[in-house]
């Protein structure tokens, strides 16, 4: 468990010394976050997450997530397939960039042409623009897209990509690119705040999403301690703030603080690969299932989690399209784990180094504790290693996991609603691939090209089965975030990419 440093408590101090509310007259929200988005501004390293709906509230994608976990309209106001091979976006007529460039079809279809060429394909974005073959411009608000193959969740998938003014991107380049982004969203960036702590975004009053009643975000970054963030809320310094701790809920309503806890797309695992290491125990289809059964996951969400979340047995929540509501979670049976190492030729256990992602939740330090003292009771010592972002992506990117054995990582199906995003993740097809079931790829492969969506959702359906049974992962829970407010926050509105900005309200103080 990670204890809160003088520096922490000093950070806030100073942090608090230097808040003001904004210029005189704007509507000023104040949001206490873990981190900046990975990249800044850069929209093609990461997918917007909770800790980067400051990215998403500058830039637009084609369409976006609506709050039901469904699809609504950004950019584009409607898409279809006009065959097999070919989509055809119209987009929303007279947008413009917050430096005056047209956001029409010249702009969507260069940022298209920069994520399908040879030098992007590093990027994780560029992985949701692999089946386009060429783009089309027909006019102002109409983008022909052409794939190499068919691809029912083309659109989807284009709900991640951010469209970039393409002049100002030509010019500036991607690095200059993520320190000073350009978009057609809600907000306009006037700094990251590596200096101050305190990123701050003002009313892009020319947006086709104008913000609602909030003039000016300032978001306090990086408090990566939830203790940190609760300080920061109950001092004033912030009127909101993500991933409080469980066990602090009922003092915070106690203290007058509204919570909400609310589920989110992403499967908390502990992915076990068999492209590592060709001589590990974890080959052995035995020891994945001894794994799953040796990790007591009610306790974590019962107690550690309080309750915020269930176990689950796939890497999907009920919300997401193909989740399969068969499957039932590996039950804790310590004495099932010990015989099946035992048949696998493992009775006397053997070691593993863990790697984890810091800070994604605030429990995570103690879930993973949890974890090996679980695996140890069936002979399986781990090693729990924290790793900061940057070198967690790069290793998951990268499949050079170093001397690490075994990596958390979530199934992601919570980018756009989709259990293929997850899917893909423990693919052969993955850049970096660190899993592998060949077996599986066809139908992968047939999901992705059926745009009948009932036959599709089957599909998706059985492979999620499919993976249950061959647990590439231990699969433990489905992740929540509790969102912490003061009373004057009148109107909290979460999407998919974090906060939307531009749909809440402030409480009028002066009535």
């Amino acid at each position: 468990m990670r204890f809160v440093t003088m520096r922490d408590v000093i950070a806030v101090c100073v942090m608090t010394a230097v808040a003001v509310s904004g210029p005189a007259g704007a509507v000023t929200l104040r949001v206490g976050a873990g981190d900046r988005p990975p990249g800044l501004g850069n929209p093609y390293e990461s997918v917007a997450t909770l800790v980067s709906h400051s990215r998403v509230a500058i830039l637009d994608s084609l369409l976006r997530q609506d709050l039901q976990g469904g699809f609504e309209p950004a950019l584009a106001l409607s898409w279809t397939a006009t065959s097999d091979l070919t989509w055809e976006f119209k987009l929303r007529p007279d947008v413009i960039f917050s430096n005056g460039e047209p956001a029409d079809a010249q702009a969507v279809k260069a940022t298209l042409d920069f994520l399908i060429g040879p030098n992007s394909a590093r990027y994780l974005i560029a992985q949701e623009t692999r089946a386009i073959e060429r783009v089309d411009v027909i006019d102002d608000v109409t983008v022909l897209i052409t794939t190499k193959y068919p691809d029912a969740v083309l659109p989807k998938r284009l709900s991640l990509v951010l469209i970039v003014p393409p002049k100002a991107f030509a010019e500036m380049g991607l690095a200059a690119f993520a320190q000073n982004p350009i978009g057609s969203g809600s907000y306009i960036l006037e700094d990251w705040g590596e200096q101050s702590g305190r990123t701050i975004m003002t009313a892009n009053t020319t947006s086709w999403r104008a913000p609602e009643h909030i003039d000016r975000v300032e978001v306090y970054a990086p408090l990566r301690d939830a203790v940190v963030r609760m300080q920061a809320l109950r001092s004033g310094q912030v009127d909101i703030t993500l991933n409080v701790n469980v066990d602090e809920r009922a003092t915070l309503e106690a203290e007058g603080f509204i919570n909400t806890t609310q589920p989110i797309g992403t499967i908390q695992s502990i992915a076990l690969p068999n492209l590592i290491d060709p001589d590990s125990p974890l080959q052995d289809i035995r020891v994945r299932h001894a794994l799953n059964y040796a990790v007591n996951k009610e306790l974590i969400t019962e107690v550690i989690m309080g309750g915020t979340t269930k176990p689950t047995g796939q890497g999907a929540i009920p919300q997401s399209f193909g989740y399969n509501p068969d499957i039932e979670p590996y039950p804790y049976d310590p004495d099932r784990a010990r015989a099946l190492l035992a048949e696998a030729g493992y009775a006397d256990g053997f070691s593993l180094n863990l790697e984890t992602l810091r800070g994604s939740q605030p429990t995570d330090d103690v879930v993973y504790v949890q974890v090996a003292q679980d695996l140890a009771r069936v002979g399986v010592q781990v090693n729990v290693r924290p790793l900061i972002g940057t070198e967690w992506i790069r290793k998951y990117f990268s499949g050079d996991w170093g001397d690490a054995d075994i990596l958390s990582v979530t199934w992601n199906a919570g980018a756009y609603s989709d259990t293929i995003r997850a899917i893909e993740t423990f693919s052969c097809n993955k850049p970096g691939a660190f899993y592998c079931a060949p077996e599986l790829t066809p139908l992968i492969q047939e999901s992705n090209r059926t745009f009948d969506e009932a036959e599709r959702e089957r599909l998706l359906q059985n492979i999620m089965a499919r993976f249950h049974d061959l647990a590439p992962a231990i699969f433990l829970y489905n992740q929540a975030v509790i969102i912490s407010h003061h009373p004057r926050v009148e109107k909290v509105v979460m999407g998919g990419g974090g906060l939307v900005f531009e749909r809440m309200r402030m409480a009028d103080e002066s009535e």
